[in-house]
């Protein structure tokens, strides 16, 4: 058993694995690379080890901006030699295109491969391993240029092992997935005539009209739709990835991105050649990861360029006069469009979508996925001032070299009142679901599946109380860490179901949060207790901090957080309800009026 470790991806992984071993299983080193995985096989008795485990949480947030710079120092060269001349070549301006497309999503996946490869140094060595079994999915293991599969090739490679792989997929036949989706769309005729009239559209393609004035959205977001169309004569509605077909603008011929891709391909810096699936990467070699990124970007460079080529052909046509979006368009084709837009002049408004904005240090993700996807950040709340007291002046010249957008307040709520006759609940227990290590961004899986178990535990042994585990809608065993414990539960209840469907059905004197996410932000407009765990990879700013004492119970270890709910009344206690907090960063009751109010000024070239 020494020589032999089994590293495992999906729960649909560990099933192959648990029917490939049987009772053997449990006489097995196994490790997981998701805490569904341990979840999954410690109810069949089978012990396993998630690879966050091996990596401090503080050490987290180090690595993923120690990757975020090496990434970008690493693309530098790549936009500076191809990008300025390929953007020529297909009419568009000048452009960091790689620099868009790989970065943001690039540094969670190059953090991911350091995290495995920090992994296999520790599990390999000290145990003499000879056999390493790897249980994955296709389509992660694989991927093109941050391959999890190449990392293990060369960690056994390196440490003399022998690496064995167990590709399994966790899709059903392609008749099953049909049925299925024929069900769907008999069971919701609406949504069924909404896409046909949207295929019917994409075929035939909108017409359009010259000297009119002309907004676009960067998805079918009716709201944005509707304020944009009080506005401009003609709303154009953009898909989040693909082109939208205009009639007069044709389509690109094959032979421009032929051309193109050789372009790519002779004007890369010193790139050695090879296809993006090499069979061996490290996640640390410098010229082979840029091979990688320019045979995925060579291979998939019509899908990335079409969006922005075509709608640089309707602005030349047309003219936009102005654009938006409400969902981040981060690592998408539509960035490169919108990106285009905005270095024409074409003011771009960005709305925000979600909690977390300038109230914790978050490093350069916001920059990347919105302050500089636009040139008017419409906030919930949060004004100039949050902004600066969240990015030291370094900071904002650093994250925003090339363009940073004035954050615009949008306004201010008062309290949410729960529908008449809402339902009372004493806790409310609304769990995160689990983070791959491809996709580390939060605190460590480990971290947090620990905590969610403790709160489980706390919940379960306070019967006084009507508890309710609220997952998120649709969370499955793949994505959920606890679903063994949510099944074990014999006293609180599981509702699946969103947090706002939630929040109008019933009325919770308490939410515990184990991580502060979307539905903190959501929960402090209701009069209830909230109990939070802090997540030490985004420490909220000291500002942010102390206004969000005053009205949150805040925790720094789980342990602190499950002693005060097991000392918990719903009757006693000292109850924080100050508004301070979500006046400044909040406030997702955000006036429709303020934010056209904000469009218009837009729209008409004032502001900034």
């Amino acid at each position: 058993m020494g020589g032999t470790l089994h590293l495992i991806d999906s729960c649909a992984a560990s099933k192959a694995f648990l029917a490939a071993y049987g009772a053997q299983a449990r006489h097995e080193r196994v490790f997981s690379t998701h805490w569904s995985v341990v979840d999954h096989l410690q109810a069949h008795g089978v012990a396993c080890r998630d690879v966050s485990s091996f990596t401090p949480d503080n050490t987290i947030r180090t690595l993923m901006d120690s990757s975020c710079r090496e990434l970008h120092e690493l693309l530098r060269p790549l936009d500076a030699g191809i990008s300025a001349g390929l953007c020529r070549m297909l009419g568009l301006p000048e452009m960091d295109v790689f620099d868009l497309l790989y970065r943001y999503h690039g540094q969670y996946h190059l953090t991911g491969a350091r995290l495995l490869s920090h992994w296999a140094d520790a599990a390999f060595v000290p145990h003499g391993t000879a056999v390493v079994h790897y249980w994955h999915q296709r389509e992660a293991a694989a991927h093109p240029v941050f391959s999890f599969l190449g990392i293990l090739r060369s960690a056994a490679y390196m440490h003399g092992a022998r690496l064995l792989e167990h590709p399994v997929t966790s899709h059903g036949s392609v008749l099953e997935h049909g049925w299925k989706r024929a069900l769907r769309l008999a069971l919701a005729p609406r949504r069924t005539l909404q896409r046909l009239r949207a295929a019917a559209e994409g075929r035939w393609g909108v017409r359009l009209h010259r000297g009119r004035s002309l907004a676009v959205v960067f998805q079918p977001e009716k709201q944005l739709g509707g304020m944009f169309a009080r506005h401009a004569d003609t709303v154009l509605v953009w898909p989040r990835e693909g082109v939208r077909p205009v009639r007069g603008i044709p389509a690109t011929g094959r032979t421009l991105w032929a051309d193109a891709a050789e372009y790519v391909r002779r004007s890369a810096p010193g790139v050695p050649g090879g296809s993006a699936g090499g069979p061996v990467f490290t996640g640390t070699d410098r010229q082979a990861l840029q091979g990688r990124l320019v045979a995925d970007f060579t291979a998939r460079l019509a899908y990335f360029m079409a969006p922005a080529v075509h709608m640089q052909r309707i602005h030349d046509c047309y003219g936009v006069t102005a654009a938006g979006w409400t969902v981040p368009l981060v690592g998408t084709p539509s960035r490169l469009a919108s990106e285009a837009l905005m270095r024409q002049g074409v003011p771009v408004a960005g709305l925000q979508h979600g909690g977390c904005y300038l109230s914790q240090h978050l490093g350069e993700k916001h920059f990347m996925t919105d302050f500089a996807a636009c040139t008017h950040f419409i906030s919930y709340a949060a004004d100039q001032e949050c902004f600066e007291d969240a990015y030291s002046a370094g900071e904002r010249r650093a994250y925003g070299a090339v363009r940073c957008c004035t954050v615009l307040p949008g306004g201010n709520a008062d309290h949410a009142s729960p529908r008449q006759g809402a339902e009372p609940v004493d806790v409310v227990f609304p769990v995160t679901n689990a983070v791959d290590l491809f996709w580390t961004c939060r605190t460590g899986a480990d971290r947090l599946a620990r905590a969610q178990c403790a709160v489980l535990e706390a919940l379960e042994a306070r019967t006084d109380l009507r508890s309710i585990v609220k997952p998120f809608p649709h969370a499955s065993r793949d994505s959920i860490a606890v679903t063994s414990a949510l099944r074990g539960l014999r006293h609180a209840q599981v509702v699946q179901m969103g947090w706002r469907d939630f929040l109008e059905r019933y009325r919770p004197s308490l939410a515990v949060i184990e991580f502060p996410s979307t539905p903190l932000y959501e929960a402090l407009a209701y009069d209830m207790d909230i109990f939070l765990l802090t997540d030490p990879t985004a420490p909220f700013t000291e500002r942010a901090l102390r206004l969000l004492e005053r009205r949150v119970h805040v925790f720094h270890t789980a342990d602190e957080l499950t002693q005060a709910l097991l000392r918990y009344s719903p009757q006693q206690g000292g109850k924080l309800r100050d508004t301070a907090f979500s006046r400044a960063y909040v406030n997702t009751a955000c006036p429709l009026s303020g934010i056209e109010g904000h469009l218009a000024a837009m729209m008409a070239g004032q502001g900034r």
